[in-house]
């Protein structure tokens, strides 16, 4: 239960974000294609019907079918983790807890080699104070 994991947002409010986001992306298509239609009219105008060179983008823009219509079940939602919320530790699980650490630096202490004496000296070696710290 510690770890837990409880969803901020429901698949629906996701859902409707991306149904939101897929409109207004489709408005933009059908609002650039009014601008394209507009500028080839008043470029045929302004040329007295001359030829005007089109660009094969802008007239396979211009005979797209944009149908403002997105169907909101059909959209794919993957939702994924913002956080997951922890529940405090009780005084049991603190104790368990704290007893596993100590059991844990307690092995490590008794694993850790002592370094070997200084070679030459052995058992005799003594602590020799510096001269220089004396007063």
């Amino acid at each position: 239960m510690r770890d837990t994991e409880f969803w901020l947002r429901p698949s629906e409010y996701i859902r409707e974000i991306l149904y939101d986001q897929a409109m207004d992306r489709l408005k933009a298509e059908r609002k650039k294609q009014s601008k394209i239609r507009k500028s080839v009219r008043k470029a045929n105008l302004m040329s007295h019907g001359a030829n005007q060179d089109i660009t094969h983008e802008q007239q396979e823009f211009l005979a797209k079918d944009i149908e403002l219509y997105v169907d909101r079940d059909a959209l794919p939602v993957h939702p994924v983790i913002m956080a997951s919320i922890q529940r405090l530790e009780n005084e049991e699980e603190v104790k368990k807890r704290k007893e596993e650490e100590e059991r844990k630096a307690i092995a490590e202490k008794k694993n850790v080699k002592k370094p070997a004496p200084p070679k030459g000296k052995g058992k005799e070696a003594e602590f020799v104070p510096d001269p220089a710290d004396e007063p």
